[in-house]
C-alpha cells in the first residue's frame, strides 16, 4: 500500500523519465494509491493503445474510466496539478489526466492487467 507522502515522494522520481514510462508509472501509482479505497481505474484511449503496441502509437495524456472523480480531484490537486474542467496537467511533469467517465462501455472480459515488475 502506497501512502499520500510515498505516492508524492515516486511522483518526484518522474520528471526526468521518457514520456511513457512517466505516464505508465504514474498510471500504476496512482492505481495503487486508490486501491484500499475500492477503485479500480482502467486506463482507456491513448495510453490503452500505445501500451497494446509497444510505443508505436503516441499519446499526450491519460484517460482512465474510474469511480472516485472527486478523489481525483483531491490527489491531482495535492501533487501540484492545474485542472480545466475534465482535464489535469502537470507543468513540470509534463503529464495530462483526464477520467472521462465511471462506467466502462463494452465487456470488462476485455480488461487486462499488466504484470507487475
Amino acid at each position: 500500500m502506497i501512502t499520500r507522502e510515498g505516492l508524492r515522494e515516486e511522483f518526484g522520481k518522474l520528471i526526468n523519465k521518457s514520456k511513457f514510462d512517466k505516464q505508465l508509472e504514474f498510471a500504476s501509482l496512482l492505481t495503487e494509491y486508490v486501491k484500499p479505497k475500492g477503485i479500480k481505474p482502467i486506463i482507456v484511449g491513448g495510453l490503452s493503445v500505445e501500451i497494446y503496441t509497444r510505443n508505436d502509437y503516441h499519446t499526450h495524456d491519460i484517460d482512465f474510466v474510474s469511480d472516485g472523480w472527486n478523489l481525483f480531484d483531491e490527489i491531482l490537486t495535492d501533487l501540484g496539478f492545474d485542472r480545466t474542467q475534465r482535464v489535469w496537467y502537470h507543468k513540470d511533469a509534463e503529464i495530462a489526466v483526464e477520467v472521462p467517465s465511471n462506467h466502462l462501455e463494452g465487456s470488462k472480459d476485455h480488461i487486462c492487467q499488466l504484470p507487475t515488475t
